[in-house]
């Protein structure tokens, strides 16, 4: 057993080791709960969040304002880093289900559309909305990667600058099918 005189040279030393040892064990718990998924940090992430169609331009009530022969992206970005994309007369089987996947590489937005389940002997044409979290501001380029486009067919590929409260459009000319004036397949 210490003696009193031994005890209260320990003391001291101990209390150090104490505060010492609950600060490493808490600064270990800080750093174990970051797990740098803030706001900052996240990566975009993408969803189908809306789907339009199957659109039947040969009807007189039909009210498109984009014609049939035009593939677009309609965008607008704001301030919480939400990307909202609409991609107009985009092409799918008339009987899928639609979706997409999202990535950001190098500076490139990428949305890949996607169709599963059933198919039917026919295509249409959709409105799309997809909407991406967490872009930072800055400059990108925007790829689409479509199902139904030809190999001699510009891609949907353009340059954008992202800041609080930018709106825009870009359109690629199609002349083929599901794309045209009139065009209805049905099943």
């Amino acid at each position: 057993m210490l003696s009193k005189k031994s005890h209260s040279k320990i003391m001291p030393y101990l209390v150090e080791f104490m505060i010492l040892f609950s600060a490493v064990i808490l600064l270990s718990v800080c750093a174990c709960n970051n797990s740098g998924s803030g706001p900052d940090t996240e990566s975009p992430q993408g969803t189908v969040s809306n789907i339009y169609g199957c659109k039947m331009f040969d009807t007189p009530r039909a009210g498109y304002r984009t014609p049939s022969g035009l593939t677009c992206i309609e965008y607008e970005y704001d301030e919480n880093g939400l990307l909202s994309l609409r991609h107009i007369n985009a092409g799918f089987n008339c009987c899928t289900d639609i979706s997409a996947d999202f990535s950001l590489e190098d500076g490139v937005i990428i949305v890949t559309e996607k169709e599963g389940g059933e198919y039917c002997h026919c295509l249409c044409l959709y409105d799309v909305d997809y909407e991406i979290d967490n872009v930072p501001a800055g400059s990108y380029k925007i790829n689409i990667v479509e199902l139904y486009i030809n190999e001699t067919e510009s891609p949907i590929e353009f340059d954008i600058e992202l800041s609080e409260g930018t709106t825009g459009n870009y359109c690629v000319t199609r002349d083929y099918y599901p794309w045209g004036a009139g065009v209805y397949a049905g099943q």
